[in-house]
């Protein structure tokens, strides 16, 4: 970009910032800030929303990262599971706050069993726990034969399952992180497996795919619309998240997700639409192979489009390379690099990249691997910046050491501008309090 055409935007973003500056959201306040500075304004301070949207724009101080957390919350402050997963959202809300300042991530995402939302309140059989979160009961799905669609009303009010809790949770998101109202759900075809169990929608789609057209059909034409009227009117949220974690390779392949899960997905967008809630889908078509010798980089690229044509709509036709709930630490990383430059965006050019840690890689480490790998991404995936880590899920008893390093190797090997050689640069663990006493003292 010429210089003067860098001044022209930088000129142009700050004047955004400052007229939306007393009107906006916090949120919008923070992205425009963000703009300001990937387009040159240097002397501004970076946070949460603001170092998210300068990192998509061009790149921030450092990458952002967030965190999927729930569990790890729970275990970490001590909050009865009965209050964290069952009754009081807001409590929810605020620990994810806590935890996410206590270890310098961007901001929270308070979500917790996204999954099990639609199906408690149509009447499926949770189990529950003292240590854990509910879960759906497999053994015995709801939707047991095709009469019980019929059978199965889609009547549920605010006050069926949890549905009050999720509402208080949608509020809780503007409250205490800094994020618009959202609306966390299930995608359809997670759903269909909530409520009649993998083995048998597989076998449905395979022996009877009428009745699995008719399930997924009356998920997306009934009980979504329901939901989604119920939450709007409670809370008036006009974004929605729904997750589809067991939409992924291998548990699909390529054309049954084209088959039986981007066709529901435009169809549940759509109809939110209509009811005046855009809608992304998260997680469809993520690659978890687990077997490092089965890594294929062309499935793996299709589902990186995939993954992002469900997020973001079927206009996206490239696509983004996106580390979800896979052996990411294993994957080549060069394929995601050249993914990721390979025929550059008009107009923007490198495509942001999504780097994650995995559940298991993050819990038992060691420290060395961790910080060995971050580094590795940061050299090869960020030297251009458009570079985010998201830690795609951190188990209850993950040691905090374990995630105070991964956070602290970010910032330092991730500092714009990175450094020729990071192989020389010195990490030392941070020094940390106990969450307790760091509570105690931050009054957060």
């Amino acid at each position: 970009m010429k210089t003067r055409d860098k001044i022209i935007l930088g000129s142009l973003a700050a004047g955004g910032t400052l007229g939306a500056w007393s009107l906006g959201p916090s949120y919008l306040k923070g992205a425009l800030k963000g703009a300001a500075y990937a387009l040159g304004l240097k002397g501004l301070t970076l946070e949460g929303m603001g170092r998210l949207s300068a990192t998509i724009i061009r790149r921030a101080d450092h990458p952002p990262c967030l965190a999927q957390m729930h569990e790890h919350v729970q275990y970490l402050t001590q909050v009865p599971p009965k209050e964290f997963y069952l009754t009081d959202a807001t409590r929810m809300a605020q620990a994810f706050r806590q935890v996410s300042d206590w270890y310098g991530m961007d901001f929270p995402l308070p979500f917790t069993d996204i999954y099990n939302y639609e199906a408690e309140a149509l009447g499926a059989r949770l189990i529950y726990s003292d240590i854990d979160m509910p879960t759906i009961d497999h053994s015995h799905p709801l939707i047991q034969d095709p009469g019980d669609l019929d059978r199965v009303p889609v009547d549920f009010t605010i006050e069926s399952g949890r549905l009050r809790y999720l509402a208080d949770n949608v509020k809780a998101i503007k409250e205490y992180c800094g994020l618009p109202r959202i609306l966390p759900f299930c995608a359809p075809f997670s759903l269909a497996v909530g409520l009649r169990s993998y083995p048998r929608l597989i076998r449905d789609m395979r022996r009877d795919p009428h009745f699995a057209h008719q399930l997924l059909t009356w998920i997306t034409d009934e009980v979504h619309p329901r939901l989604i009227r119920i939450i709007r009117e409670e809370t008036g949220a006009r974004l929605g998240m729904a997750a589809d974690a067991w939409a992924c390779v291998p548990n699909l392949t390529l054309e049954m997700l084209e088959k039986w899960v981007a066709p529901y997905n435009a169809r549940l967008k759509e109809n939110a639409r209509k009811l005046g809630m855009q809608v992304m889908v998260v997680a469809s078509g993520d690659y978890c192979e687990e077997n490092r010798e089965r890594f294929n980089r062309q499935t793996m690229e299709s589902c990186w489009r995939f993954f992002s044509r469900a997020a973001l709509g079927d206009w996206v036709s490239k696509g983004i390379p996106i580390m979800g709930m896979g052996r990411t630490q294993e994957w080549p990383l060069e394929w995601l690099r050249d993914f990721a430059s390979r025929d550059p965006l008009r107009l923007y050019g490198k495509r942001f990249v999504i780097a994650g840690y995995n559940a298991r890689f993050i819990r038992e480490g060691p420290i060395e691997a961790i910080v060995d790998y971050t580094r590795r991404v940061i050299d090869v995936l960020g030297r251009e910046g458009r570079l985010m880590f998201f830690f795609a899920q951190i188990p209850a008893s993950t040691p905090p050491e374990h995630v105070h390093a991964a956070v602290s190797a970010i910032k330092t090997f991730g500092r714009y501008p990175i450094a020729d050689d990071l192989n020389r640069m010195k990490w030392e663990m941070p020094a940390f309090e106990p969450f307790e006493q760091w509570l105690e003292k931050s009054g957060a």
